[in-house]
């Protein structure tokens, strides 16, 4: 745990992870040439950070482990798109 989670409320630190975090910052650098509007964006920071949290590389992985991280990055992918098209709520 570090310095700011333990000063910051749970909503401040989600609002610090979403402006500041390494996802967010993916998600920006990714996003370059498209510029979402901040609920957009919001959308696709939830779907990645989710996705993040349970299919982080952790040393070595199975074959089985990486097809499964595949298919959850196509799922995220096709989401992700979703909801750019404002197709999902």
């Amino acid at each position: 745990m570090n310095a700011e989670s333990t000063v910051l409320t749970p909503a401040e630190w989600k609002n610090y992870n979403f402006r500041l975090s390494n996802t967010a910052n993916s998600i920006r650098h990714s996003l370059s040439n498209f510029e979402p509007s901040e609920a957009e964006f919001r959308a696709i920071y939830d779907l990645r950070s989710a996705f993040e949290e349970n299919h982080a590389f952790v040393g070595s992985s199975s074959p089985n482990q990486m097809r499964v991280r595949m298919e959850a990055q196509k799922q995220l992918n096709a989401s992700s798109s979703c909801r750019i098209k404002g197709a999902v709520p």
